[in-house]
């Protein structure tokens, strides 16, 4: 289906082209092809719906798992996975800034990036207002991540020390509205 409605838009979208390419005749104010032009626009109009249906479909199927709620628990475990690596970093005057850098870098590639790479099966599951909720606090969260990478990388660990409070708050924030969010 998603294909049909893919291919039957490029068609028409091409049909199109050519329909109205074409000038009215001497003496005419439409040319002859004005009643298939608007055929042909209803028919891309019909077409891109059918795609665009046929892809929310695929993604809305995509999200669930066994249980349904595969996809939920995943996602929560990726957020708990990444709060508790930030709170066992260990930052401190003595800390290798190398060390902190490449265990923030571990973090953002394995747990947070993954997380926002289902983001559009997120938005679907739980509406858009709800998962926006969710992803405004990661961003906050992955914000204050970078913010201990480049602080680390600058040398200035009592401030990555400080901003390391500020991720952990808010990777806590988004589990917490994760949970909700799913009760829901």
């Amino acid at each position: 289906m998603k294909n049909l409605g893919f291919y039957s838009f490029i068609i028409t979208v091409i049909v199109l082209a050519v329909l109205g390419a074409k000038l009215p005749e001497a003496g005419q104010e439409w040319p002859s092809t004005t009643w298939p032009f608007l055929a042909t626009v209803i028919l891309s109009i019909a077409s891109l719906i059918l795609w665009r249906k046929a892809l929310h479909i695929e993604l809305a199927n995509s999200t669930k798992g066994n249980d349904g709620n595969a996809t939920h628990s995943a996602s929560g475990q990726l957020i708990e996975k990444a709060l508790s690596e930030v709170e066992s970093l260990n930052i401190s005057t003595k800390s290798s800034t190398e060390n902190v850098c490449q265990n923030i870098d571990r973090i953002l590639r394995d747990c947070i990036y993954p997380f926002l790479d289902i983001k559009d099966r997120e938005f679907i599951r739980l509406g858009f207002s709800n998962a926006a909720e969710i992803y405004l606090e990661l961003a906050y969260s992955e914000r204050m991540l970078n913010r201990i990478w480049t602080a680390s990388s600058d040398g200035c660990l009592l401030e990555a020390e400080q901003v390391q409070q500020e991720a952990i708050a808010g990777l806590r924030r988004t589990v917490q509205k994760i949970k909700d969010h799913a009760s829901s």
